[in-house]
Order: structure tokens, then sequence, then C-alpha cells
């Protein structure tokens, strides 16, 4: 049972970090901004939640 929650604790902080890094890029480095980002990545996010589904 530990096993397994130290196994989900870091896939979170893995997605966590990776999110991060995206948000990063695609606010500053892509320029989009703040609006589009988060947008685009909701899009994302929602999208991947449906194919699950």
């Amino acid at each position: 049972m530990r096993r397994a929650l130290a196994c989900l604790a870091c896939r979170g902080s893995i997605l966590g970090t990776a999110g991060t890094t995206l948000s990063d890029f695609l606010d500053r480095s892509a320029g989009l901004g703040y609006a589009k980002g988060s947008f685009i990545l909701m899009s994302l996010l929602v999208g991947g939640l449906a194919v699950w589904h």
C-alpha cells in the first residue's frame, strides 16, 4: 500500500512539474500570454480526459 501511494505521489509531482514547464513555455517563450496559454492547456486537459473516458 505504501509503495502504491509513493508511486502516485511521484507521478503527481512529475506531472505538476511538466505542466508548470509547459505553461511557462507557452506564456513566455512562445509569446502567447497567460490567457491564450491557459486556454490551450485547459483544452489539452479536457481533450485528454475525454479520450480517457
